[in-house]
């Protein structure tokens, strides 16, 4: 499981969702009116709605699941992309890396970003090698010129590789500095490593949702990235619906992106919303067909 932090950024050309609650008994929403480009809108909305299934609903009131249909306009074969929301879970970069690193013998203390460079709207994994397992390493993470902030990352052996690591998801909201990041771990010995993350500009769109794990009545912020200046961006809101299936939901917005082609929105989940995973595609987006933008959270009890 992907460890989170939530953390109050300044969003861009933001809004506070009102998430209303819907049942699954209804069936899904249709498509939005308009096509893949949803309804057209001057600005990003005040307050907007969206529907989450809630509760634990018995299997008769759930509807038989159907192929996805990405958005409006996205052919059958995009399917296929949005069955990896899983996978994060599933490939730990951070055990990885300890694993190559260790297979020659001992890991001396490191702290290793991953991805060297992280886009606007993206998600860098930061590890902390070589540390003893239970061990609590405090991990400083200093922006160009804003105040470092302290994380406290615990020290795991993995039951499934043997690897010891701490890890901790950062992510590159909207809004944040580009530049050089100083990652510095210190270990309660005193030992410490240190290392760099690039923040940079988004060069292709992206959507990322901060936290990836939260739970019913948590606040979650979804940013996009990489889109055209001042560019209309609905949101399509899907959730697992078993069998490698997923079902359309919803459409947020749409937003407005800002002279950098960025937006973002602070949603609210409902007190009752059912524990699942959901993934937020944007619709109109500058991506091409077969490039699916995605980017998915999990509500969990």
């Amino acid at each position: 499981m992907r460890p989170f932090a939530s953390r109050p950024t300044p969003c861009i050309a933001a809004c506070t969702v009102a998430i209303a609650l819907t049942s699954l008994a209804a069936g899904c929403r249709t498509p939005p009116p308009g096509g893949r480009d949803g309804p057209p809108a001057a600005s990003s909305p005040t307050a907007v709605d969206l529907a989450l299934p809630t509760g634990v609903a018995a299997a008769s009131e759930v509807p038989a699941p159907i192929p996805v249909v990405l958005a409006p306009g996205i052919p059958p074969e995009g399917v296929v992309d949005l069955l990896g929301g899983a996978l994060p879970y599933i490939f730990n970069l951070c055990r990885k890396q300890a694993e190559e690193i260790g297979a020659d013998g001992a890991i001396p203390p490191q702290v290793v970003a991953l991805p060297a460079t992280a886009e606007i709207g993206t998600t860098a994994e930061i590890c902390a090698l070589g540390f003893p397992a239970g061990a609590v390493v405090a991990l400083t993470v200093t922006p160009p010129g804003a105040p470092a902030r302290t994380i406290a990352l615990d020290i795991a052996e993995d039951p499934l590789s043997g690897t010891v690591v701490g890890q901790h998801t950062w992510v590159a909201f909207p809004g944040d500095a580009v530049g050089d990041y100083a990652l510095a771990a210190t270990g309660p010995d005193g030992a410490t490593a240190e290392a760099t993350l690039r923040v940079a500009p988004a060069t292709m769109p992206h959507v990322v949702v901060d936290p990836a794990e939260a739970r019913a009545g948590d606040r979650i912020r979804i940013g996009v990235s990489g889109q055209p200046a001042e560019h209309s961006l609905p949101l399509h809101v899907y959730f697992d619906a078993g069998a490698l299936q997923w079902r359309y939901l919803t459409t947020v917005g749409p937003l407005r992106t800002d002279a950098t082609g960025a937006a973002s929105v602070m949603a609210e989940l409902p007190a009752d919303a059912r524990a699942t995973e959901y993934a937020i595609v944007p619709g109109n987006s500058v991506a091409s067909y077969r490039t699916i933008v995605q980017s998915d959270f999990r509500v969990v009890p």
